[in-house]
């Protein structure tokens, strides 16, 4: 299938906004052109707005990110994925590299990455997820940042958003 037509039946299942731009850009030798393909989901949930886009042709990067108000203290959370290499030669079974100063908040967090299956497709694919939790005054940014190297990136699309609609929850909830 058609990764435009996957967007829609997923902006559909989603009840989201989606929208894509098509443009091409000077590649590396002269002459050259790349063709880019950026596709924008907006997202409601809980009357917030959950923004992704997938850039696909130039960076392979995809994003999602909303912004929570919160009278709660929520503290400052950073993931990165250890790669394979660095766990086979460190011996490190988990492939999370977590941090955060509050545990009980991390251990949450790390439960909703594995009952939302992201562990298993970081195990079993190139997903690698950049994810941060930060909080400004009121404001509690939530981003999440991917490499589209991998097989099947719009099939895990759902997951995924599925994953911060659960981190939103968990802002809204933490005390």
């Amino acid at each position: 299938m058609d990764i435009k037509k996957e967007f829609i039946n997923i902006s559909e299942k989603l009840n989201a906004k989606y929208y894509y731009e098509n443009y091409k850009v000077g590649g590396p030798t002269p002459g050259s052109r790349i063709f880019i393909s950026d596709h924008y989901f907006k997202i409601n949930y809980k009357n917030l707005k959950i923004n992704a886009k997938y850039n696909l042709g130039s960076n392979n990067i995809a994003e999602l990110n909303s912004d929570v108000r919160t009278n709660n203290n929520i503290p400052e959370l950073k993931l990165e994925t250890r790669d394979n290499f660095i766990r086979l030669i460190t011996f490190k079974k988990d492939i999370w590299k977590i941090k955060c100063s509050d545990k009980l908040f991390q251990s949450k967090f790390t439960h909703l990455l594995n009952q939302s299956k992201l562990t298993q497709i970081a195990e079993k694919t190139a997903f690698e997820p950049l994810i941060s939790i930060k909080q400004t005054n009121n404001i509690c940014n939530i981003n999440i940042k991917y490499y589209l190297g991998f097989n099947e990136k719009e099939k895990y699309l759902l997951t995924i958003i599925s994953f911060h609609k659960k981190l939103i929850d968990l802002i809204q909830e933490h005390r």
